[in-house]
């Protein structure tokens, strides 16, 4: 089933860092020139404010559910899962994605010593588990990303940084342009808007599929970033139509797990151990 072994690999680097390619990725020609040189400094500093609000120091457990839908090559799909934080570097990352009666799981799970990651088919077995020491990992909440000495692409980004690692990104490699108040799904959201990357090239078309825009939609009063949208061409469409999309649902913030169910969600599935 190469489809559903594709999508376990890719989801699990696609989720909570969708971006990750988009901003790490600039369209090359002969020459650039800035896109975006003017930032909106309201917008900017709300995400700031959205980061400082999420910083480990105040918040040591986080859930939410994870919503995504868009495309990885040429091929179509929709997720959905969750992302558990607790303190001592342990998360919980699933993600499942669903094509007819056929399903396919990815999970990252650390116990704050090791990280295991591995996909199944359906109910079948987990397979290709990799198992890695936490200290060579440097995408955790709260530390920086730097190199990693395992060749594993897994482990380079920060799939491991969740919503907090999401948000650091989009504020220092998306121009944010536009701040605006919108209503959506019933309730005012506040609406960022900005270019993802600072240099296009020079009378070249943007890549196909390649986000050229980044909407960002924080909840008033929390500013939690509800929805992410990544905008860019995808002919025969014209202009930049919606390429991707993820939402962060339901959050719950600072409410401790019991020991029990802790000691449940931070582990691997135990025949794998």
């Amino acid at each position: 089933m190469p489809f559903f072994r594709y999508f376990a690999v890719a989801l699990l680097i696609a989720a909570v860092v969708l971006l990750t390619g988009a901003l790490n990725s600039h369209p090359r020609g002969p020459a650039s020139v800035p896109a975006n040189p003017e930032v909106n400094a309201p917008a900017a500093k709300l995400l700031d404010d959205a980061v400082a609000r999420l910083d480990p120091g105040s918040v040591s457990w986080l859930e939410t559910k994870i919503w995504q839908k868009g495309r990885l090559d040429r091929f179509k799909f929709e997720s959905e899962g969750r992302y558990l934080l607790g303190p001592g570097r342990r998360v919980r990352l699933e993600l499942t994605t669903r094509h007819g009666r056929a399903a396919a799981t990815a999970l990252t799970v650390s116990d704050g010593k090791m990280v295991w990651q591995g996909h199944r088919n359906g109910d079948g077995p987990w397979t290709d588990v990799m198992l890695t020491p936490v200290t060579e990992i440097a995408s955790f909440p709260g530390r920086e990303a730097g190199p990693s000495p395992e060749s594993n692409e897994f482990l380079r980004g920060p799939s491991l940084g969740g919503v907090v690692a999401l948000l650091h990104a989009m504020r220092t490699r998306v121009n944010w342009s536009r701040k605006e108040t919108v209503r959506r799904d019933g309730r005012a959201s506040i609406k960022l808007t900005g270019s993802v990357s600072t240099e296009i090239a020079a009378n070249q078309p943007w890549p196909e599929g390649q986000p050229r825009q980044c909407r960002l939609y924080l909840d008033v009063a929390t500013l939690w970033p509800q929805r992410v949208e990544w905008w860019g061409p995808d002919s025969p469409r014209s202009g930049d139509v919606l390429l991707q999309q993820l939402e962060f649902r339901d959050p719950v913030l600072n409410q401790p797990l019991s020991p029990e169910r802790a000691d449940r969600e931070f582990a691997f599935p135990a025949t794998l151990k």
